[in-house]
């Protein structure tokens, strides 16, 4: 085993060290080995890298002597036969990470730990191996590529800070010297690009932002000296859209492309924690550097539940003109909506509803005995207006609110006509939009009806067995968001 310890002394100062005391007290080395008690036989050497500094002898003690010629300690000298000399060096931490346009602190490359080799001269700068480390040296560091990196701080210690200068890979080395020789050991400070957002550095952070908020980031770095970039791209996990336009007779989905530059726009429609990352290559063949920033994506909580009426042929207070064969009415609608939401920290914006639906209608006209369908095949078409009859109910942040809506589909039973059949499926959906966001779900709700009406003697309308509507369902959290490419006041009877 090796233990090796070095020890700094002051001018004029004699210190004398016991091999007995060392192992008696299981002295810890510079490393923290510790010398075995059960040691009898070993070689000792000592070491002082500028000789001229210091002198020092070894010396034997012999305790059966103690007493022997008027008390006078027996001790014997060695003088060495060899030298050590400083024969290389290496870093202990070789390689550093850290961010554009900052201080690695309190990361560092180094500590330079010398190799010590025993040679024929003290003059010599190689040898056979020794050992390594060691204390009284001088240090010195240098950066190949300032402009990736320079030495940040004192350049005079054993090891060495640094700031970014441009997004790469440096090169530094951190030199030791003795009397007459001088070590370098290389190190690599990598320096990665920062993300901004809202004009703040956010790289290794955590930020909070609600769903539906413009997130526009920005990679911001410096190329190095004598290159170019050869690549660039964003990585961006979770459910992103790169937006969501929408009018009254369309609504799509903008997928998410990852651009490759240094600039990036884009959506989250869904509450979770989120890793965005931006990576960059060079012309010289290094890379990719990477820069990333976290985003805890938070969404308002909400309850969407409803109660419902009941399929009838209505004759007054109708929702259509009477009469009508309808899924409630006026005065018992159809289906009310109740709708609690809680927004976060920073979401005030606007909460509404929006509805489409598929339907198959159809009537035989009199006195022809025609039959005539109103349908939107499988499709799913937006009834009226994107926020459900124009309501948008506007929330500020850290609110707890309540509002209710109702409908009450249904179908005039006109003069013309002898029979009418209606059968429509919805799909009602609890949007939510932050301020000058888009707007994203937050729940989804299925609900359907169907009935038939007759046109009996004297012009009576009466209801026909076998009507049918969803009970007062319940809203489920869901986050796609509604498309349709066409509107229901776009469809007629043929």
């Amino acid at each position: 085993m090796l233990w090796q310890q070095a020890y700094q002394l002051a001018p004029m100062e004699t210190r004398a060290l016991s091999i007995r005391e060392l192992i008696a007290g299981q002295v810890k080395d510079e490393h923290g080995a510790v010398l075995s008690p059960t040691l009898e036989q070993g070689e000792i050497s000592w070491f002082n890298p500028n000789p001229a500094e210091g002198k020092g002898r070894l010396m034997q003690i012999d305790p059966s002597s103690q007493t022997v010629a008027g008390n006078i300690r027996v001790a014997r000298n060695f003088s060495c036969g060899y030298n050590l000399v400083l024969c290389g060096a290496y870093l202990a931490t070789d390689s550093i990470t850290f961010d554009y346009a900052s201080s690695s602190d309190p990361l560092s490359l180094g500590p330079v730990t010398a190799y010590i080799c025993n040679a024929y001269s003290p003059t010599d700068c190689s040898g056979n191996s020794y050992g390594q480390g060691g204390s009284g040296y001088n240090y010195y560091w240098e950066s190949m590529k300032t402009s990736i990196a320079t030495v940040y701080g004192s350049t005079t210690s054993s090891t060495a800070t640094f700031y970014g200068n441009g997004a790469g890979a440096g090169s530094a080395t951190g030199f030791v010297e003795s009397e007459y020789c001088q070590e370098g050991g290389g190190g690599t400070p990598t320096v990665t690009p920062l993300i901004m957002f809202g004009g703040n550095n956010v790289t290794n952070q955590t930020t909070t932002v609600v769903v539906g908020r413009q997130i526009a980031l920005t990679a911001s770095y410096t190329t190095p000296s004598g290159v170019t970039v050869s690549s660039q791209s964003w990585s961006v996990p979770g459910n992103v859209v790169a937006g969501y336009p929408q009018s009254s007779s369309s609504a799509a989905v903008t997928a998410y492309t990852s651009p490759s530059s240094t600039t990036t726009t884009f959506y989250w429609i869904a509450a979770a924690t989120n890793t965005v990352s931006y990576s960059v290559s060079f012309s010289d063949g290094t890379g990719p550097f990477k820069g990333q920033a976290t985003f805890k994506v938070v969404s308002p909580t909400s309850s969407f539940t409803s109660t419902t009426g009941a399929v009838a042929v209505c004759t007054s207070n109708c929702s259509q003109t009477a009469p009508a064969l309808a899924l409630g009415n006026e005065a018992t609608p159809g289906i009310t909506w109740n709708i609690t939401v809680t927004t976060p920290a920073g979401g005030a914006g606007n909460v509404a509803l929006t509805q489409v639906l598929q339907v198959t209608n159809t009537h035989i006209l009199s006195p022809q005995g025609t039959q005539q369908t109103l349908t939107t095949g499988s499709a799913y078409v937006l009834d009226g207006t994107p926020q459900y009859s124009g309501i948008e109910e506007s929330w500020p942040a850290s609110r707890e609110g309540t509002f209710s809506l109702y409908d009450a589909p249904g179908s005039t039973l006109t003069t013309n006509i002898s029979q009418q059949n209606d059968s429509e499926n919805f799909k009602t959906y609890l949007m939510y939009q932050p301020t000058g966001g888009i707007w994203v779900t937050l729940e989804s709700m299925t609900w359907s009806w169907s009935g038939a009406a007759t046109k009996g003697s004297g012009n009576v309308w009466t209801l026909n067995s076998g009507s049918s509507h969803s009970t007062n369902p319940s809203g489920s959290s869901d986050t796609t968001l509604p498309v349709w490419n066409n509107n229901i006041s776009s469809y007629n009877y043929q």
